[in-house]
Order: C-alpha cells, then structure tokens, then sequence
C-alpha cells in the first residue's frame, strides 16, 4: 500500500510540475511576443529619416538607468546615447534585422540572447575614418545579452551587453575608429 501512495504522490508531483512548467512556457512566449514587438518599434525607429524616432524610443523603451557595454568593455548610459543622438548627423540604416535565440524569464525580469544586423551608410569621419567624406557601406552583425524590466508601461530594456561583433567597411574587415 506504501508503494501506491507513493506512485500516486509522484503522479501527481510529475502533473502539478509539468501544468506549472507548461505555464512557464507560455508566460515566456507571451514575453518573447512582447519584446519582439518591442524590437521592432526599434527597428523602425532606427530606419527612420531623422533622428526624432530614435530619441523617442530611447526615451520610450529604456530605463533611465539603461547602460549598454561593447563587447571591448565600453560604457555608455542613456544620457548619453540621448545626447550623442541629439548632436551627430543622422544616418538611418538602410536595414535591420534582429533574432531572439534564447530568452530566460523570471518574474519581471527576462534576459533576452539576440543576434542582429544593420546595414547603413555612412560619409562621418568620426565613423569612417575617411576625411574625405565619401560614402561607406557598413554592415555590422552583432550577439548581445539584453535585460528586461516589466514596468506598468511595458518591458523596458534596462541593460544591454555586446557579446561579439564583426564589421564591415565596402565589404572588407573593419575596426571603429577610437574616439579623438
């Protein structure tokens, strides 16, 4: 009789787990939903003709305390990036494109794995390197870790981090030129 009890009460443990796990799953869809809704407001921010969509996403879609790390170890908080925005001649990608490969929820929190690309152009010599202001094309493909805060707005991306990254200039191997 011992031995029944048991196989019922792992019966049910195995039942009671798996609704609980099924249940997981479905709230991490329903988040993966969400933020690649998310992804592609930033999509088309990104593409737009002027920089006011970015910005506004930025201010929309990041927490105050957003900070982003490049895969070299650099910094930059929101302020920043609001600013750098604000100042530098707009050049909107030509393409974008993001993937969710992984995405981990707990709570009201969930760390999202996602690898992207962005084709733009570019005549800056702050990016291009090349005074003479002739166009560039520049392809980036990225892998980065981002983490999200569910807020009462919706989830907000409170920290980005770069993992790895290759760029392209005219179709040949690039390094960004280090800020002067």
């Amino acid at each position: 009789m011992v031995r029944l009890n048991v196989s019922l009460f792992a019966c049910w443990m195995l039942m009671c787990g798996s609704s609980v796990h099924a249940a997981g799953r479905a709230n991490d869809q329903e988040v993966r939903k969400e933020l690649r809704s998310v992804y592609a407001m930033y999509i088309r921010a990104n593409v737009a003709k002027n920089a006011g969509p970015s910005l506004q996403f930025l201010n929309d879609s990041a927490t105050p305390d957003f900070v982003t790390t490049g895969a070299m170890g650099s910094r930059t908080r929101q302020r920043l990036m609001h600013e750098l925005k604000s100042r530098q001649p707009w050049e909107p990608a030509r393409a974008i494109w993001l993937h969710i490969d992984q995405l981990k929820v707990h709570g009201n929190t969930a760390i999202a794995l996602v690898t992207g690309g962005v084709t733009r152009d570019s005549r800056n010599p702050k990016f291009t390197g090349d005074p003479s202001g002739k166009l560039h094309r520049f392809v980036t493909r990225t892998t980065h870790r981002d983490t999200w805060v569910k807020t009462p707005t919706g989830w907000k991306v409170k920290r980005e981090q770069e993992l790895s990254v290759k760029l392209t200039c005219d179709g040949k191997p690039f390094a960004a030129p280090r800020p002067t």
